[in-house]
């Protein structure tokens, strides 16, 4: 998906990113990144686990590798909760 506004394009992430989707959330973010994506939504995020945690970083550690940061757009509430919780708050700020 684009955005308008910008004409970046933006992935946005699956309002399920637990235990039970990680596998399927594994190979889409792994063709995200095999694209150039680099730009996520999650606003639709309602519910995260450890592993749709671990998934991110797994994300962000590649996209650093290729020398890009991810961004993560409006982030939901349930998002950033679970980002407290495992002392990630900052994952959020990531910038080009």
């Amino acid at each position: 998906m684009n955005n308008p506004d910008s004409g970046v394009a933006v992935c946005a992430l699956p309002a399920e990113m637990t235990i039970a989707h990680a596998a399927e959330l594994r190979e889409a973010l792994l063709h995200a990144v095999g694209v150039g994506q680099k730009h996520f939504d999650a606003q639709a995020v309602d519910s995260i686990d450890s592993s749709g945690i671990q998934l991110l970083l797994s994300l962000q550690r590649s996209l650093q590798g290729n020398g890009v940061s991810m961004t993560l757009g409006a982030p939901s509430a349930a998002l950033l909760d679970a980002l407290r919780l495992y002392g990630l708050g900052d994952l959020t700020h990531q910038e080009h």
